[in-house]
């Protein structure tokens, strides 16, 4: 989980990056997986694990969307009336130069959809939220190259 300790640096880019543990108590008790597909204008979508198996990282492009779910198990028992948020970070000195690092805590579903606008080691995080406690995490890279 991002923290403001650990995060990376925001150059001259205004920094709107928030962390969950200054917002709300941190007790997590289930781990998720973000599953992200990749859809490029006129190809055929893939998923992050097929990019970076065959490339190493998701070549952008214009139009390109990354659609990312979390499909949260009935086995996990989360509890009823959970908020949830996402938090998309973008990193590196495109972000910076186009000042447009995000980070903040949004909420939202269990789908998100993002565009592909330019490179980056940028990352997702995704919370489940009840009582002002965070119950369920999930976090995943997504490296965005030239």
């Amino acid at each position: 989980m991002s923290t403001r300790s650990f995060a990376t640096g925001t150059g001259e880019a205004d920094n709107t990056e928030e962390f969950a543990d200054e917002k709300w108590s941190i007790h997590v008790q289930h781990y998720v997986k973000i599953e992200a597909k990749i859809e490029y204008k006129g190809f055929s979508q893939h998923t992050l694990e097929y990019f970076n198996r065959n490339f190493g990282y998701i070549p952008i492009g214009s139009q390109g969307e990354i659609h990312f779910k979390v499909n949260i198990p009935k086995t996990l028992n989360v509890p009823s009336k959970i908020k949830w948020y996402w938090k998309i970070r973008n990193v590196g000195s495109a972000a910076i130069k186009h000042n447009n690092i995000r980070g903040q805590l949004v909420k939202g579903k269990t789908e998100q959809e993002e565009s592909t606008s330019f490179a980056g080691p940028h990352y997702v995080e995704f919370y489940g939220i009840k009582n002002e406690i965070v119950l369920v995490f999930g976090r995943l890279e997504v490296p965005l190259k030239e």
